[in-house]
């Protein structure tokens, strides 16, 4: 597998930071969708808010690399808003993936077992 997924988790978005965190989200989106390189990106909310999960996909690390490179200050902004963010990263991350994801709560998953 070479492409990477990672699936990004916000399990606890404070009420008073809902707003806040959908309107980074939006502008997430609006970055991703400019990328040739990010092949799914898609974002969804529990029914009352506080809870989000990205299901994302690029070609490869550098494509992942880039992504985090255009979001920004976006980023910080849903890492903040979020609360307790969390990463599972699954396909064969580069070494400069791994040390940039290095202070966040990440799993990599190295290991591709292809059922269908």
């Amino acid at each position: 597998m070479e492409s990477i997924r990672v699936i990004a988790t916000c399990p606890k978005i404070p009420s008073d930071n809902l707003a806040g965190f959908k309107k980074a989200a939006t502008q997430a989106l609006d970055v991703a969708r400019g990328e040739a390189t990010t092949l799914h990106y898609d974002w969804f909310l529990n029914d009352d808010g506080t809870a989000c999960i990205a299901f994302e996909e690029y070609e490869d690390s550098a494509a992942l690399l880039a992504h985090v490179g255009h979001l920004g200050a976006i980023f910080a902004s849903l890492l903040e808003l979020g609360g307790d963010s969390r990463f599972e990263v699954m396909g064969n991350a580069s070494a400069e993936v791994r040390e940039a994801m290095a202070g966040l709560n990440v799993t990599f998953f190295s290991s591709y077992f292809q059922g269908k």
